[in-house]
């Protein structure tokens, strides 16, 4: 019985450390100011107007998942409704 009471307390001890720390809560230390969220989102707007490579990621990222044709099709427009490519960057 002595031979097995080693290991049998390691589990424990192990298994009392792992639950405390899947307890513990997620913590971001990164807060972005109002300002800096609209900065990006401009940013964001603009280089779909005018990176036509960036533009076809975007396109690809957001509207690859959706399997449903129709759907695909409204995602795929949808950039050319909201951010349409200026001219001279086709």
């Amino acid at each position: 019985m002595q031979k097995y009471s080693y290991p049998f307390l390691v589990v424990i001890a192990l298994s009392c450390l792992m639950g405390e720390a899947s307890a513990q809560s997620i913590r971001y230390s990164y807060i972005e100011t109002p300002a800096e969220n609209v900065r990006k989102s401009q940013w964001y707007d603009y280089l779909l107007t005018v990176n036509v490579r960036f533009r076809t990621y975007r396109i690809h990222k957001e509207c690859a998942p959706i399997d449903n044709a129709s759907l695909h099709g409204d995602c795929v427009g949808s950039f050319d409704v909201y951010e349409p490519i200026q001219p001279e960057y086709h």
